[in-house]
């Protein structure tokens, strides 16, 4: 599907009023569109204005929206091409303005990717245009013609937790009607208490009633909440976030994050290899490039109602910078910036998989129809429909059989990669392929409802807590932020000195920590890759150190694993059996490895694997759960860290944090060892960082410290840490 929409020209009525309104629209708003993006083909200053239009505080600065989405420098030569609309490559042309022919809105970008619904693969995807009432007596003409114009609508989901889900839209911010639409929508769902819309954060919020809900409901809830969302925008296009390739890393645009940082560096050596740079410029420079530090300062006032580390940064650098001090705090900022993307690098990548990989739209079967079997998509398919399956065909539904029998491939499903008999009166499920054999049988659960499409939401419903590395900065300095002020202020007091006090501000127990633990965290993983072991996450490494008790789903992958288990008791980790399996294969597996009969339940459902991860935590303890199939998917999302073999079936695969790429459990102890190895690596560099700067703030209360003195003290101290955080793991397999 073509993820394009040609734009309408606007009518040959116009009145004047269509000609100068401020709305994206109108044909004034679009010269200044394309006046803007030429002159910052020549000024980086205006480039950053523009990239700054885009964040949060964009609506303060008095600039059109001119860059496109997914904007790189890289991209800056392109931008003025003959003041014109960009095509498919980003390119522009015709003259025709950035946002389509003739002034109008159409998508700036089309990129390959997985779409909402999972039945196409487009990132930006327009919704096709739907005949309706006209406003005003106009008839359907008039909605067709509404429907030619179409903008491409972003959403992200921010974070979603038991109760609350949030979503992030760029469109909020300027379209009222869009976000009336849109939460009179999702306020009609069913169990939503609460909806609210921000124009100012650009969120939608919704809270729900996840108690009295079922998993299969709760699971349903964001596909409804994205079809919202699909309806009150119309027929404009839906791009989603979560729709990137799984070879991506996560997006952390290190360029455009540390272009400012970077320049008020420069500037600032230059002024002291005598370029000729007004103090004034160099001074907002350095500031305005510290404005994301100010960001987290603020926000970390407003919830957690603290002063945070940030709070400290931002002081040191204020400081400075009034001092006409500017080489210092521009190091400052690229140490905290840099540090803050390496900490983002270390979050999981967005999941990839997708309903349409599972069932492809393409795929067709014989339904039973009143006028004979006619060859229809999953999508056509309806609950009570009677299909008929041959050899090689793909099950397109959960379903019962009422007739034949047949061998199924379900590893796709399950990760068993033997075929499993069927016959009447037992069940099949979609994502299967009938490898021999015939089949007549009735469907329940159709693609989004199957037993895979719940799995696949959960998936793509993205972590539902922070999968980077914990903030070890915010840990060591936060408690000290209140304490190093009143020193330094007290410093002040008595000596009079504002260079003094600046020192002991600068001397923050956080900086040296938001290198060192990024780069344990990359020295890891690249470890636990030679290994055999895929760590997805600083956080999957994080959990795996805490990890209190291994669950286990199938007793197969137990058949050989008495020596893990053994070893991961000397680890001080407890193990239990949540298995699917019948009483008889499960007893046996258990009591083969070891594992007490208290520990050890079988026969359970998706559901109560999950009420007894739930119960688990419940009692306070962290659980890794080793998933293998479809019906495992809910218990690894909800367990605080999911671990999958290779053999794994793709949906488990796919949710897991940590992939045991050798296929083989005895990784496992090896992968938890590794984790508590790296755990105990950045204590070891907070206390180091913290002694130091501890101790050079004493000194710095008692004697004066030289303008430099501190932040070689503060940066050796991050180099130290680093260094610690690379020493070397004795692997014993």
């Amino acid at each position: 599907m073509t993820a394009e929409s040609p734009a309408a020209a606007p009518a040959s009525g116009a009145g004047l009023l269509d000609l100068v309104s401020p709305s994206p629209d109108g044909q004034i708003y679009q010269s200044a569109v394309r006046f803007t993006r030429l002159y910052a083909m020549f000024s980086p200053t205006m480039v950053a204005l523009l990239m700054a239009k885009k964040t949060r505080l964009g609506r303060y600065i008095p600039l059109p929206d001119a860059l496109p989405d997914g904007f790189r420098w890289r991209d800056l030569t392109s931008l003025g091409g003959n003041g014109g609309q960009e095509n498919g490559d980003g390119q522009a042309t015709n003259g025709a303005g950035p946002h389509g022919e003739n002034g109008t809105n159409a998508p700036l970008h089309t990129t390959p990717a997985a779409s909402v619904n999972g039945a196409h693969a487009q990132a930006v995807a327009v919704i096709p245009a739907v005949a309706a009432p006209g406003v005003n007596g106009a008839g359907p003409a008039k909605a067709e013609a509404d429907a030619a114009r179409a903008r491409p609508l972003e959403y992200e989901v921010a974070h979603h937790v038991p109760g609350r889900l949030r979503l992030s839209m760029p469109r909020l911010a300027h379209d009222a009607r869009f976000a009336q639409r849109l939460e009179e929508a999702v306020m009609a769902l069913p169990d939503v208490s609460r909806v609210r819309v921000s124009s100012s954060s650009r969120s939608l919020v919704v809270e729900y009633r996840h108690r009295s809900m079922s998993a299969r409901r709760r699971a349903a809830l964001l596909p409804e909440v994205i079809g919202c969302i699909r309806t009150a925008a119309g027929v404009d296009a839906v791009q989603s976030a979560l729709a990137k390739t799984a070879s991506e890393p996560p997006h952390v645009d290190v360029t455009a994050r540390m272009a400012l940082p970077a320049l008020s560096l420069g500037l600032s050596a230059g002024m002291l290899a005598g370029l000729a740079v007004p103090p004034a410029l160099l001074g907002g420079l350095v500031l305005l490039s510290a404005r994301p530090i100010l960001a987290r300062a603020i926000e970390g006032l407003r919830t957690e109602k603290r002063l945070t580390v940030e709070t400290l940064d931002m002081t040191t650098i204020a400081l400075m910078v009034s001092q006409g001090a500017f080489l210092a705090p521009s190091i400052i900022v690229g140490i905290i910036e840099g540090g803050q993307a390496a900490r983002d690098w270390t979050a999981r990548r967005r999941p990839r998989m997708t309903l349409a990989q599972i069932l492809p739209p393409e795929q067709r079967v014989q339904v039973i129809d009143a006028d004979g079997p006619e060859r229809r998509r999953w999508e056509e398919i309806e609950p009570g429909d009677e299909l008929l399956l041959f050899e090689g065909d793909l099950i397109p539904a959960d379903g019962l059989v009422l007739e034949g029998a047949a061998l199924l491939d379900q590893s796709r499903l399950t990760g068993d990669p033997q075929p499993a008999a069927v016959q009447v009166g037992g069940e099949v499920r979609a994502g299967g392929v009938v490898v021999e054999g015939r089949l007549r049988v009735l469907a329940q659960q159709i693609g989004h409802d199957s037993a895979a499409g719940q799995a696949v939401a959960l998936i793509q419903a993205g972590p539902p807590r922070d999968t980077r590395v914990s903030n070890y900065p915010r840990k060591v300095g936060n408690w000290a932020v209140v304490p190093t002020l009143l020193i330094g202020g007290a410093v002040y007091a008595a000596s009079g000195s504002l260079v003094r006090a600046t020192g002991i501000v600068n001397l923050d127990l956080g900086t040296g920590m938001r290198v060192a633990s990024p780069a344990a965290i990359f020295v890891t993983q690249r470890r636990a890759a030679r290994m055999g072991i895929e760590f997805r996450s600083g956080a999957a490494i994080e959990m795996l150190a805490w990890a209190e008790v291994m669950a286990f789903s199938r007793p197969g992958a137990l058949a050989e694993g008495r020596a893990v288990i053994d070893r991961l008791r000397e680890l001080a980790c407890e193990t239990q059996l949540l298995s699917g399996d019948g009483e008889d294969a499960a007893s046996r597996a258990a009591a083969q490895v070891g594992i007490e009969p208290a520990a050890a339940r079988f026969g359970l459902s998706s559901q109560e694997r999950l009420e007894a991860v739930q119960a688990i935590q419940a009692d306070g303890r962290r659980v890794a759960f080793v998933g293998h199939g479809v019906d495992d998917v809910a218990a690894m999302r909800q367990a605080d860290v999911s671990i999958a073999l290779a053999s794994a079936g793709d949906l488990a695969r796919e949710t897991a944090d940590i992939v045991l790429c050798n296929d083989d459990l005895a990784d496992l102890p090896r992968a938890t060892a590794l984790a508590r190895h790296t755990l105990r690596l950045l204590h070891q560099d907070m206390g180091m960082v913290a002694a130091i700067n501890v101790g050079a703030i004493g000194y710095g209360a008692a004697a004066a410290l030289g303008p430099t003195a501190p932040m070689l003290i503060n940066n050796g101290a991050w180099v130290l840490a680093t260094l610690n955080s690379m020493r070397p793991f004795k692997d014993t397999k």
